[in-house]
């Protein structure tokens, strides 16, 4: 994916890609990241029902978020899940838009872009996986 830089992590074992943005004072800012890894057996393999355990199980997929809003639909090799979520760790935390995608034997997910076009770049970059 253009501008975004990837890293893989040895002891998850997963891709973790960043997108830095101008800040507006010189500096950049994280402006999306989102993760590549192998998919779990033990989550559930429907999209709709991945989409009802992130609304219900608080940490489910990331330790002490919850999905505010979650909804699946099906793309070509896998399914999608576009929501929102929100950091139950914080009280002033916001709900930010959040994602994940199942392709083959492959999960992608990522969540806090600072825009819409940083989020859809991500998805983007997903979908373009092989299973």
């Amino acid at each position: 994916a253009e501008g975004w830089e990837g890293e893989f992590n040895q002891a998850m074992p997963s891709w973790t890609y960043e997108k830095y943005v101008p800040a507006g004072d010189g500096t950049n800012d994280l402006g999306g990241r989102f993760y590549i890894y192998e998919w779990d057996e033990d989550f559930p393999a429907d999209g709709k029902a991945y989409a009802e355990k992130l609304m219900k199980e608080k940490g489910f997929q990331d330790m002490g978020y919850i999905w505010s809003k979650a909804e699946a639909s099906d793309i070509p090799g896998g399914w999608l899940v576009k929501g929102e979520c929100i950091d139950k760790s914080d009280a002033e935390a916001k709900p930010e838009k959040a994602f994940v995608t199942k392709i083959g034997g492959c999960t992608c997910r990522g969540s806090g872009f600072k825009t819409d076009e940083l989020y859809n770049e991500a998805i983007a970059a997903c979908q373009s996986m092989k299973p």
